[in-house]
């Protein structure tokens, strides 16, 4: 069924197959009776009416959007309760004609309840594995809630980290400053205020981003080089002393979260800030890849530590193991939107490589399930569930 799966044929033929399969048989025992003409047309009339659930269901099946795979699971569940009919049926006779000879039709009335088997059973296979869907998608989705939960929990603790630490530098060098206005450190204690003042604005506007990725439902086409580009060209305006080589080699078009380019900003200006401009070195290499985009973004720096790195894999922290900012989290946050992936990797012989994975622009809506599920406004269920 996978092979035909990607075929071109509408997931609803196998229904319609069906319908015209009764019709057929319908017209030839029409033709072939020799009973009364209005005897006939009832005979053919009745098969012809059961076939209408056929064409109920090839229409729920197509509103539904069923895959062909599932359409011929609904097919195959409607044939099974034909084959219990009509076996039932034939043994009801093979112990009449044991006691005397039969006075219908065997054949017709084999075709009829064949075809009440098949009838009831398309309707019935269509709810079954609509059902099953519904299940499969809400099971996936509370595991995105949970993992949306989690992940939001330990960058609220992060957050509120981050800013109790600058805002204790800020006050104590405030102090510093007023109980000796005139110290001969002055102008570097307001170096620090400066300094510490642009970490918290920084932390204000990225926690600010992180709230709008997850409130923003839209994913949009996005032409994948031009939005590397434009992120290259604004880093370099801003810090034009930093090397930074680009090799794109696609042009292909991403349905992402409109905030894709300031992910890729993130991660060059996490390779900036925390490493020396001196010996830096940025590399970006954009390519297809197994029906992904992959975005590399490599650096010649320190690299980033175990701890920054942990929530990935387990978002998770205690007091003892906070992250030094909250840039990684609004990087992850716009690839889990964007239904793609981000993950790090080892540069030779030293720094980072910062991978984002991200998934073609689809044309036949095979958008994948997790993507799907975030276009389900989760975040305002996630935020009724947990009163937010």
């Amino acid at each position: 069924m996978t092979a035909l799966s990607g075929s071109r044929i509408h997931p609803a033929t196998p229904l319609f197959l069906l319908t015209l399969s009764v019709v057929v048989g319908s017209i030839a025992h029409f033709v072939t009776s020799d009973m009364s003409a209005t005897t006939t047309w009832i005979e053919a009339g009745i098969p012809s009416l059961l076939s209408l659930s056929f064409v109920y269901a090839g229409y729920r099946v197509t509103k539904a959007d069923f895959s062909l795979d599932m359409s011929l699971r609904v097919v195959i569940i409607s044939l099974g309760l034909a084959c219990i009919a009509i076996t039932t049926t034939t043994l009801v006779f093979v112990v009449f004609a044991l006691q005397g000879p039969i006075l219908v039709d065997t054949g017709w009335v084999i075709f009829l309840t064949g075809t009440a088997g098949a009838a009831s059973g398309a309707p019935l296979g269509f709810y079954y594995y609509q059902q099953q869907r519904q299940n499969e998608l809400l099971e996936t989705q509370y595991e995105e809630i949970a993992m949306l939960h989690k992940r939001l929990s330990v960058a609220s603790r992060v957050l509120r980290h981050n800013l109790r630490n600058e805002l204790t530098i800020i006050l104590g060098t405030t102090e510093i400053l007023r109980e000796d206005p005139t110290a001969s450190n002055a102008d570097e204690l307001f170096d620090r205020l400066e300094k510490h003042h642009r970490k918290l604005r920084s932390i204000s506007e990225k926690s600010g981003h992180i709230r709008k990725v997850w409130e923003t439902e839209l994913l949009v086409d996005q032409p994948i080089d031009g939005v590397v580009s434009d992120s290259v060209n604004h880093i370099r305006a801003v810090e034009p002393a930093v090397s930074i080589q680009t090799d794109i080699r696609t042009e292909a078009m991403v349905d992402a979260h409109p905030h894709l380019e300031l992910a890729i900003k993130e991660a060059l200006t996490n390779a900036i800030t925390h490493n020396s401009l001196n010996s830096l070195v940025i590399e970006i290499c954009v390519f297809e890849r197994d029906g992904h985009v992959r975005i590399e973004i490599a650096d010649t720096g320190s690299g980033i530590s175990e701890d920054e790195l942990a929530f990935l894999d387990s978002p998770s922290e205690t007091a003892l193991t906070h992250g030094t900012g909250l840039g990684l989290w609004l990087m992850d946050a716009i690839m889990l939107r964007s239904g793609g992936e981000l993950s790090f990797q080892e540069n030779d012989p030293s720094g980072t490589i910062v991978i984002m994975d991200l998934p073609l622009t689809d044309t036949e809506s095979d958008r994948p399930l997790s993507v799907e599920l975030w276009n389900m406004n989760l975040f305002e269920q996630f935020k009724s569930r947990v009163g937010i």
